[in-house]
């Protein structure tokens, strides 16, 4: 007997409605965290192939970055999904508005659909196809100026959500495509992010937050709301921006909350403990999951007198990993002081 997997529609997998918001597709709220954490995560791809130093990045190094699968797969995830998120969205609120709106049909115009809804449509013109992502922004924007609040919205970023089916379509059609480090950044934060906020509070999606939404970081900051602040300046500061991708990140992995039983300790304390045990290790309390779990990597260089005492050497703290929410950063981003986020100096170290 063949083992090979034969796939009935009506025997296989199971249809997941379970805490969906009414109205809204589940798909879209997975593609939105899809989109995020790939997004958060190209600061770590970065990291071997290119120096963040505050608002300045070697185009050269951008460009071989561009050149790694890593980055690659991070790119198109962030794009794939966040167009897919956004055609979801409109989808949904052309189906609010009538089922028929969000279907094939000769015309894209949202208002002379309307009026053949109307009239009577004739009902051999419907099909069971869903329009693609630009007819779908078409018919929401034609209807502007009425009492649909998102279809206002939607002709305000036009333009940019016309640029994210450019985007998504030159990576999926016409090979592998993307945006620099420092391009995806500015796209990403100051034209998507605001366009994806806006549009959730302005329509079927509005409330959402627990469906896709990271758990809120110790320090009490959202991540979002500021890389869209850090990349509305004039002169951004890259390493800020990956300073809030990577604690973005993590905020993803903060565990539910959860109590042990009597003396025993939680995993990632006991690993981090166990790290301890070498030298150049120190353990603090993560400033994005609140345990005690993030571990400071330390490197230092000494010469030695002839009671092998050291002298004329320096030591500093390179990276920090919790392991708890996985939040890893290196020296390179700075102190968080100099964004305005009141925590600890994490890059101590000192020369004799």
């Amino acid at each position: 007997m063949s083992n090979l997997f034969s796939f009935n529609q009506r025997e296989h997998g199971i249809q997941i409605d379970s805490g969906k918001q009414e109205n809204a597709t589940n798909a879209a709220f997975a593609s939105l965290r899809i989109a995020l954490k790939n997004f958060f995560s190209t600061y770590h791809v970065s990291e071997r192939y290119i120096s963040i130093e505050r608002n300045k990045i070697q185009r050269e190094d951008e460009e071989r970055l561009a050149g790694y699968l890593s980055y690659q797969e991070k790119y198109l995830q962030t794009i794939f999904h966040f167009h897919h998120f956004m055609e979801l969205l409109i989808k949904d609120e052309l189906r609010l508005i009538n089922p028929i709106l969000a279907v094939k049909l000769e015309t894209n115009n949202g208002r002379f659909i309307m009026d053949l809804i109307n009239k009577g449509i004739d009902s051999g013109k419907i099909t069971n196809q869903t329009v693609e992502f630009m007819v779908a922004v078409k018919r929401l924007k034609s209807l502007a100026n009425s009492e649909n609040k998102l279809a206002d919205i939607v002709k305000k970023y036009d333009k940019i959500l016309s640029d994210l089916n450019i985007l998504r379509n030159r990576a999926w059609h016409r090979g592998t495509y993307v945006l620099l480090y420092s391009e995806l950044d500015r796209f990403i934060g100051s034209n998507v992010l605001p366009c994806i906020l806006d549009c959730i509070e302005s329509s079927v999606y509005q409330g959402s937050e627990k469906y896709w939404k990271y758990k809120s970081p110790k320090i009490n900051l959202d991540p979002i709301t500021k890389i869209i602040q850090a990349t509305s300046k004039e002169s951004i500061n890259y390493s800020e921006v990956a300073f809030y991708k990577a604690v973005g990140l993590a905020a993803y992995n903060i565990p539910w909350e959860f109590r042990t039983l009597g003396k025993y300790k939680r995993a990632a304390e006991r690993k981090a403990e166990a790290i301890l045990g070498s030298d150049g290790y120190e353990v603090l309390e993560c400033f994005v999951c609140g345990e005690k779990s993030l571990v400071t990597y330390r490197e230092d260089d000494w010469e030695y007198d002839d009671q092998y005492q050291p002298i004329n050497g320096w030591w500093r703290i390179y990276e920090v990993e919790c392991e708890e929410c996985g939040l890893k950063m290196d020296r390179s981003l700075g102190n968080p002081k100099e964004y305005g986020i009141e925590i600890p100096d994490l890059w101590l170290g000192e020369e004799d």
